[in-house]
């Protein structure tokens, strides 16, 4: 939705924000750390709203952390899927 807009902090709509609550699956929100400004904020609320999430920052990857840190990414998927 970011991409419709030059405005960052345009939300959708509906405004999913209001119903991170519902999710009930364990979830892991992954940001880069070189990620911008407007994005890791996004990434903060997602991982604020979401009952019980995990937030996890990739050092050194922007955006694109699964292809400028392949080997941090598939480490931290492969630690939340097999989690206990």
């Amino acid at each position: 939705f970011h991409w419709t807009t030059d405005d960052s902090q345009v939300w959708p709509d509906p405004p999913a924000l209001e119903r991170l609550g519902e999710i009930g699956a364990p979830t892991v929100v992954a940001v880069g750390e070189l990620d911008t400004p407007d994005l890791q904020g996004m990434a903060e609320a997602l991982a604020n709203g979401i009952p019980g999430a995990q937030k996890t920052v990739v050092r050194g990857a922007g955006h694109m952390s699964n292809m400028e840190k392949p080997d941090q990414v598939t480490e931290l998927i492969i630690g939340h899927l097999t989690a206990g």
